[in-house]
């Protein structure tokens, strides 16, 4: 292998332009009388250093080809050998992430087909090596380190055999020490689980299964103590064939008896549980099994007398199976199984776990998620003052503070209600803004975390943003990792996601987008009492995107319109903005100004820009008079700070 330490190009080189990069062998083309400028490769570099990588067009490429390259054969060995450059300098320069991800952008461009030079493996090996050595540095990987790998996974074609052996070293100082640990007695930090989570999801994206034992025991270990001491509980995306169940995670796997009966036909076999979300999965050698709550009644659970150990049973809605699970390898597995089975998920538990006790065989109620909320001095009646005045101080959106005050009061009083004992009416949080842009929904969101956080109902109240970018990866598998990370930076506060209907196109099938889709609303179901999500757009195709999926209509039952902003609305805006930034108007630009965005605003529809064509008719007007008084000798303080209408003249042609 190479030498890691030490990387062979130095930062100034790598920021020179493709083809000054290119060793001179690459350069040319021919042979030694007849050397020459390969003019093909030297117009890809430039194509390839002029254009964003995710812009970039294979058809421009192979016309590139077809108007330089003697041969289609040339023109592809060029390609691969340029490739080969990249995978090189990649290895020398540390494994650069944003060269690995511009690199993967370029990969169809340059290497469309099968190999026509010799294996270049031991450089991928390499590049893994010296990635997995970085990536476990510190003694954990973080998100955009799992997204690397993942990304040189999938780019190189890499054996299984020989990532496993690369990541078994590399993880081994760390992860042996955490999950030797936490399987002992589960006894680790809430960071050294998240970490074994993250080394989980790396092992499942590359259809690894080799640490499922040490995973296993480890993950329940880590549940059973949190399960005794109230705590968040773990999941772990462990490969166990299912590769949707699997990157979602479950919270335990264990061995239970399972009897079924159809009839005069019956099974009855010890099979291996997994317990998810919304689902319980049985396997063993030969067969598995898939139950969800949607098709089970007349459930029931017993206590047997003799070891206190809990027994399942059920039926079927439409087969007319009878089910009967018992004999489980712990009891917090069988409540586990009982919850998903009721339609409740683990992470609703609130408070220690209790086990089942022989006098109440019907199951168990988890605490009021109020009942360890301490209300602050004052209430959240007082708490709430200082969102929803900074909301009062926005320009217009009448209509918008009243839905946010209205929905205040709603929560404010379900809290009341609770703490007097009543019946507590659960208020979905989950909202569509819509509206043209500029008008103010991205402030209100801000605004809305930070309300939610003063009445007690989300703990931070941070605001995540994000479009379709943020969520959508380039390969499949990958977009659900990429999201789920998203959501994880969002938990306990708001995810804002704008233009949410480009994850669902009116045109075409895009499994990318529904795979984020997907992941969105079973993370919302994960998380429901720590996530709030509000997605954003023109409204149109909002209305088209939340009806396009029964899951997104029946979680968004809540819809904020943002209205144009008025002519006078935004005469104010613009006022507020000359203020703060030390400039004054005279009556006359007023007038003029009020004139003008009447003209602009009259009969705008949704792609009118609103406050955002407010802040840069200003800043075209700031501009428009600094070219003004620059032409004065020694104006005075007035004269640097008045804008007139030959200003608001100038800025309206620039904007046009």
């Amino acid at each position: 292998m190479v030498n890691l330490s030490e990387p062979v190009n130095g930062e100034d080189e790598i920021s020179l332009p493709l083809w000054d990069r290119l060793p001179r062998e690459l350069q040319s083309t021919g042979w030694i009388l007849n050397k020459r400028t390969n003019t093909y490769l030297k117009g890809l570099c430039e194509y390839l250093d002029s254009t964003e990588p995710d812009q970039t067009s294979v058809a421009y490429v192979l016309e590139l080809e077809s108007r330089h390259s003697s041969s289609k054969n040339d023109g592809e060995r060029d390609r691969e050998k340029l490739y080969r450059f990249l995978k090189k300098e990649l290895l020398s320069n540390g494994v650069d992430p944003s060269a690995l991800k511009r690199l993967e952008a370029w990969k169809p461009l340059l290497k469309p087909g099968e190999d026509s030079l010799p294996a270049d493996l031991s450089v991928s090996l390499n590049i893994a090596h010296l990635q997995a050595q970085k990536a476990f540095s510190d003694g954990r990987i973080d998100g955009e380190e799992l997204m690397s790998i993942m990304r040189l996974y999938h780019l190189f074609d890499i054996p299984e055999g020989d990532m496993r052996q690369i990541y078994q070293a590399a993880s081994a100082p760390s992860v042996d020490r955490i999950l030797e640990a936490g399987g002992r007695d589960g006894k680790v930090s809430r960071e050294d689980a998240d970490s074994i989570r993250l080394y989980a999801l790396l092992l499942t994206g590359m259809e690894m299964n080799f640490d499922n034992a040490r995973l296993k025991k480890f993950l329940n270990a880590y549940n059973r103590v949190q399960l005794k001491e109230g705590g968040p509980l773990l999941r772990l995306s462990i490969n166990n064939g299912y590769k949707t169940f699997s990157i979602s995670g479950n919270y335990w796997t264990g061995h239970c008896r399972v009897q079924q009966v159809e009839g005069r036909k019956s099974m009855d076999r010890r099979m291996e549980v997994y317990v998810y979300d919304e689902c319980l999965v049985f396997m063993d050698l030969t067969q598995t099994e898939l139950i969800t709550p949607g098709n089970v009644q007349d459930l029931k659970e017993s206590i047997y007398a003799v070891d206190n150990t809990s027994i399942l049973n059920w039926k079927e809605k439409e087969a007319k199976v009878s089910w009967t699970l018992s004999h489980f390898d712990d009891p917090e597995a069988a409540r586990l199984c009982f919850m998903v089975l009721k339609g409740q998920t683990p992470e609703q538990l609130n408070g220690p776990f209790t086990l089942p006790q022989p006098t109440n065989a019907s199951g168990f109620k988890p605490k009021s998620d109020q009942t360890d909320q301490k209300t602050p001095k004052g209430g959240p009646a007082r708490k709430k003052q200082q969102a929803l005045q900074e909301l009062d101080r926005l320009v217009g959106l009448a209509s918008v503070k009243e839905q946010m005050k209205s929905l205040s009061n709603m929560v404010t009083l379900q809290q009341q209600r609770s703490a007097a004992g009543l019946q507590v009416v659960q208020v979905s949080l989950h909202s569509v803004f819509t509206g043209a842009p500029g008008t103010g929904k991205t402030t209100v969101a801000r605004l809305y975390a930070d309300m939610l956080r003063e009445l007690g109902v989300l703990q931070k109240g941070q605001l995540v943003e994000v479009d379709r970018a943020g969520l959508v990866a380039g390969y499949s598998g990958q977009t659900a990792i990429k999201t789920d990370e998203v959501i994880s930076r969002a938990l306990d506060g708001v995810l804002f996601i704008d233009e949410a209907y480009s994850l669902s196109p009116q045109k075409g099938d895009d499994s990318y987008g529904q795979e984020a889709i997907n992941t969105l609303l079973k993370r919302m179901e994960d998380y429901r009492n720590r996530l709030v999500v509000v997605v954003a757009g023109y409204t149109d195709e909002m209305e088209r995107f939340i009806g396009s999926n029964p899951g997104l209509s029946s979680r968004f039952n809540r819809t904020v319109f943002f209205p144009n902003y008025g002519a006078e609305d935004m005469v104010e805006i613009f006022k507020r903005l000359t203020k703060a930034n030390d400039y004054d108007i005279d009556m006359s630009l007023a007038d003029a100004l009020l004139l003008h965005l009447q003209l602009k605003s009259s009969g705008a529809g949704e792609d009118f820009g609103n406050a955002r064509y407010v802040r840069n008719l200003f800043e075209a007007m700031v501009i428009a008079h600094s070219n003004r008084v620059a032409a004065l000798e020694n104006p005075d303080r007035s004269m640097l700070t008045r804008l007139d209408s030959e200003d608001l003249k100038e800025a309206a042609r620039v904007l046009g």
